[in-house]
């Protein structure tokens, strides 16, 4: 499947996970999130987990820090830092006041991450309700 988002490299994972690198230099707004999050709803599972690599250095306009983590079908985020700096600048987003639920970890390692990522899936997978039919 062809990647539409000219902002960021998507990797599917699996079913439900996919790895998110936005490219260097961008100052991401909620339209982009908003694009990015209903092009995952088209080719994962929900919940879904992403898995953030900040390996390049870019912003976020303020009212996109308070959006994120508010797209429908995401269920957990995970975020891999690679130096001091871009891991104080998510750990500000992380803990900037929000409405609704935020469920992020930042990691230093990749492999911690999709870990993580994937117990947080199957804890949300075992609390929906389970359709029973008559």
């Amino acid at each position: 499947m062809s990647q539409p988002l000219p902002y960021c490299q998507v990797a599917v994972l699996n079913n439900r996970v996919a790895e998110i690198t936005f490219n260097e230099g961008i100052e991401l707004q909620v339209h982009h999130l908003q694009a990015l999050n209903k092009y995952l709803l088209a080719i994962l599972t929900s919940p879904y987990g992403m898995l953030i690599n900040k390996k390049n250095s870019y912003s976020y306009a303020f009212d996109t820090q308070r959006f994120m983590g508010k797209s429908e079908g995401l269920g957990a985020l995970a975020v891999v830092t690679h130096d001091a700096a871009a891991k104080v600048n998510v750990h500000l987003i992380k803990n900037m006041p929000r409405k609704h639920e935020f469920n992020m970890e930042i990691f230093d390692n990749y492999q911690s991450a999709f870990s993580w990522l994937e117990q947080q899936l199957d804890e949300l997978g075992q609390t929906l309700p389970i359709n029973k039919q008559a």
